[in-house]
């Protein structure tokens, strides 16, 4: 039940579509261009104003946003989301969209706010059996660990925890790690010492199979090249800035790749900043990870610590939720941005207009939802059929619509495709 926009730069505007919402929108796949804003307040409100009044004025776009806002206050979450195809539009602070009636919609559990990659993947379906495996590196030079550390292992305690049968690994350069780690007695705990090279880190990771990967470090940029920065105990020790082990964003995703993760959580300052290419985290997403969230800006240790804090108990809700809302043998979409609202509102404080770190946290995901199937599917093989030919026919779809948004085809054919992706992506949901 999500609303997606997409936005692209074309000379000094940008062209609006209606890619999706959950109600039928008169319309809905018109483009139509709009102007940009020039320099943006540095107040959040004013920001997250300015912006909303840019989406409303492409006309179906305000009538999808209307019905979506009109949601009820005991109503689930209606997540908002942004596919951002250029880098101009992807350095706007979306997260800070405010309406005059509701105040900031990401701070409010009815509309969470996401962004979606330009690049479309067919995402291959998830298979939950009886464990969610976390894999947390530990090793950001200049920044203790143990914080987050002591978050994953409270949010193992939890009652949730027990529900979804939650173990966490950790990988750590951190010697404050490794000590705080020796006195961690629960049996789905376990924690080892990274290795030296950025290679053989990512096959650490890897041999543990996470279904989320969660990472504290530095990164840097070069040349359109990300990578992550991590620091041995003699970095720490050398009190070195950043860390020597150099981690490439390719190596990682490629040793992740016979693993299938859910998501990854990137702690690391201007994960989702776009500098030098595409930001870190919507590189990962771009890769065929289902969802990444990584931080806009320059984030202090303290809040990364809160945010991570009140991250883990909110994803494990969110998993705990889809499982017992599917049950056994059924398939369920999961959405991560339902799980920062609250993290979001822990570093808002009582002053989100004067705290705009809080709309640092960005989640990038896929188009298509993340699919989980819950133990042993025992669905019909008639269903089955129809949901496999449901996917091909809409992959055959956005393939296309990909290719005239490539082409510049005329906006009379890429409506229609639009039209019909919409048609086969409330299909799909149906049978779910």
């Amino acid at each position: 039940m999500r609303t997606v926009v997409g936005l692209s730069q074309v000379g000094n505007g940008a062209v609006v579509t209606l890619e999706q919402s959950p109600n039928d929108v008169p319309d809905d796949g018109r483009c139509d261009p709009v102007e940009l804003p020039g320099l943006l307040s540095n107040n959040p409100r004013e920001r997250g104003a300015t912006l909303m009044t840019l989406l409303e004025s492409h006309r179906p776009v305000a009538e999808a946003l209307r019905m979506a806002l009109a949601q009820p206050a005991e109503g689930p979450p209606r997540p908002l989301y942004l596919r951002v195809r250029t880098p101009e539009i992807d350095a706007l602070p979306w997260e800070e969209l405010y309406s005059a009636a509701h105040g900031f919609c990401a701070l409010d559990h009815r509309w969470p706010v996401g962004r979606i990659v330009n690049r479309w993947i067919n995402l291959s379906d998830r298979t939950f059996t009886s464990s969610l495996r976390v894999v947390a590196l530990l090793s950001a030079a200049g920044r203790s660990g143990v914080p987050q550390l002591d978050s994953l292992v409270k949010a193992l305690r939890s009652p949730d925890a027990r529900n979804v049968g939650l173990s966490v690994h950790v990988i750590t350069g951190d010697p404050s790690v490794l000590d705080a780690a020796e006195h961690v007695h629960e049996p789905a705990f376990t924690c080892e010492e990274m290795t030296t090279a950025g290679t053989t880190v990512a096959r650490q990771i890897a041999a543990h199979r996470p279904d989320i990967v969660h990472v504290l470090c530095h990164g840097k940029a070069v040349g359109g090249v990300h990578s992550l920065l991590l620091a041995t105990p003699a970095d720490f020790l050398g009190g070195e800035e950043t860390g020597l082990v150099s981690l490439t964003a390719s190596d990682l995703v490629r040793e992740l790749a016979a693993c299938n993760p859910w998501l990854i959580v990137l702690v690391a300052c201007e994960s989702a900043g776009v500098g030098e290419g595409p930001a870190l985290a919507q590189d990962l997403t771009a890769r065929n990870i289902p969802a990444v969230i990584g931080m806009r800006r320059l984030l202090d240790i303290s809040e990364a610590d809160s945010f991570c804090s009140a991250l883990y108990p909110e994803l494990l809700r969110v998993i705990r939720d889809s499982l017992n809302s599917s049950g056994n043998g059924r398939v369920h979409t999961i959405d991560w941005v339902t799980a920062l609202t609250v993290p979001r509102r822990v570093l808002s404080g009582a002053d989100p207009e004067g705290m705009g770190t809080w709309s640092d946290p960005v989640l990038y995901a896929q188009a298509e939802q993340l699919r989980i199937y819950h133990a042993e599917p025992a669905a019909s093989e008639a269903r089955i059929g129809e949901l496999v030919t449901a996917k091909e026919e809409l992959t055959t779809w956005r393939e296309f619509r990909n290719l005239m948004e490539a082409s510049d085809a005329p906006e009379e054919l890429l409506d229609k495709v639009n039209s019909t992706v919409r048609r086969l992506e409330r299909t799909l949901e149906a049978l779910q």
